[in-house]
């Protein structure tokens, strides 16, 4: 299922170097979503309550939803201006967000502003335009990130909160699944497809699926109606409610 990670805080903060390292961190099919890249980059409109960046940050959100492990999203990202993009996340990953708030007093982060290699493009003044005091985003929980935290200890923190609550998912599905082990079915169709996706040689489907689904290095989660077991060099899908193995094919690595 995928998770997603805020990152906010004014400017200067260091939002921008501590999403490029998780994104490094978590390696493949982390997706990273920078609000100056998106608004100044590649649209380079104006920020504010009507700002045309908003519809493209919403849909690159619901793509990261579908299609990635992690998804990163960091900017200012003003809790007012881009309320419609909170309540996207909660639609989102209701049960899977990470949010973090830099609050640094305005000295510090000047200070690290001139620190970055592009701090020739703006100054304390802009900066102090900008400067907004504690917009917490509201809906969304969000843990204070500090001056005396160094950029390398927010990484580690951030990723211990996001793997440790995986790896407690992790093994509540494998505990559930496990313990209905003997519900395991599928369908003559389904017996056929699993099969033939996986080149097996053998007539007891369910029986080899099993075996799988009890290895120690199976990977078991959950995403709505589904489980999905990654072991051994395959996926297969179960219905959560019926227990009915609808397909299994070769993992695609992700």
């Amino acid at each position: 299922m995928a998770k997603l990670i805020i990152i906010r805080g004014n400017s200067g903060s260091g939002k921008s170097t501590v999403a490029k390292s998780l994104q490094k961190k978590f390696v493949q099919n982390t997706m990273l979503i920078s609000q100056d890249a998106v608004r100044r980059d590649m649209l380079w409109v104006k920020d504010g309550p009507e700002t045309k960046a908003l519809p493209l940050l919403i849909e690159l959100l619901r793509y990261g939803r579908r299609h990635s492990e992690v998804v990163i999203l960091e900017g200012i990202l003003d809790a007012v201006w881009y309320r419609k993009l909170f309540e996207t996340a909660l639609r989102e990953f209701p049960s899977n967000i990470h949010a973090y708030y830099y609050d640094l007093p305005f000295a510090e982060t000047l200070l690290r502003h001139q620190t970055k290699p592009n701090c020739h493009e703006f100054g304390e003044s802009d900066m102090r335009r900008w400067w907004k005091e504690k917009d917490y985003i509201g809906i969304i929980p969000e843990k204070i990130l500090t001056s005396d935290m160094k950029q390398e200890d927010a990484v580690e923190l951030i990723y211990r909160d996001v793997t440790a609550k995986e790896e407690q998912e992790t093994d509540f599905c494998k505990t559930e699944l496990l313990q209905n082990l003997d519900r395991l079915h599928t369908t003559d169709l389904g017996a056929g497809r699993i099969r033939r996706n996986l080149s097996l040689d053998t007539e007891d489907v369910v029986g080899w699926c099993k075996e799988k689904i009890r290895s120690r290095e199976a990977v078991i989660s959950r995403e709505g109606k589904n489980w999905y077991v990654r072991t051994d060099g395959c996926e297969i899908t179960i219905n959560a409610y019926s227990y009915t193995m609808i397909t299994a094919h070769p993992d695609s690595g992700k």
